[in-house]
This record gives structure tokens, sequence and C-alpha cells, in this order.
């Protein structure tokens, strides 16, 4: 099989899985396209993917963007405040499972805390 036969096929295949996605997984408020599975806004990649395939128009990508958008915010603020409010114990476990996962004497940076931890 030819590379572009290759590129074909699997670009139908992501298309189909698109479709069925679009079809069975999602849901409209107001302009926004939310999952039904979990009723949170739509990933960017994915409303790019309905829009190419013309299931989405430009004011639904634009609005889900704008609602993912906060919904991150909101989650990651929510995350911060756990940090900051985890216990000795929770702390300890966290290192543990650091130090089993990268090894003795690494360092490790949480992307959103900033906090540099050395296993």
């Amino acid at each position: 099989m030819s590379d572009l036969d290759w590129k074909a096929k699997h670009q139908a295949r992501e298309d189909e899985r698109n479709t069925n996605s679009w079809n069975e997984n999602t849901y409209f408020e107001g302009d926004v396209v939310m999952w039904k599975s979990n009723k949170r806004p739509v990933p960017n990649d994915v409303m790019a993917n309905f829009f190419k395939l013309g299931f989405a128009n430009y004011t639904q990508v634009y609005a889900t963007k704008i609602a993912k958008d906060a919904y991150d915010e909101e989650v990651i603020g929510q995350y911060l405040v756990n940090q900051a409010n985890r216990t000795p114990e929770q702390i300890a476990e966290e290192e543990y499972e650091l130090h089993a996962a990268f090894g003795p004497g690494e360092t490790v940076v949480n992307v959103f805390t900033g906090k540099r931890t050395t296993t």
C-alpha cells in the first residue's frame, strides 16, 4: 500500500470516527458543543475536525473554544487550591509516587505550580 493510499484510508477512518462522535456523543448548550459523557466543552482540536467535516460552523467553534478555555481555567484554579491545601500525608504520598516513577535524584517540576521536587 502506498503512502497516499494509507493516508487516504487513515483519513477516511478518522472522518468516520468523528462523524460517529458528532452524531452519538455531542449536544448543544446554546452555540457551545458539549460531550454527553462528561458535560464538558469539546476540545479545540476535535472542534476543528467537526468544522472541517461541516458539522459545526465558525460561531459554534468559537463559542466552544471560549467555554473550553473558561472550563480549563476553572479546573486549574481548583487544582491550585487543592495543591495548596494538601495534608502532610498527601504530600508524602505524592513524593513517594514521584520517586517510584522517576527514580532517585531526579528533579520533577509541577508545570501548574512551579514546585520543584527532587526524588
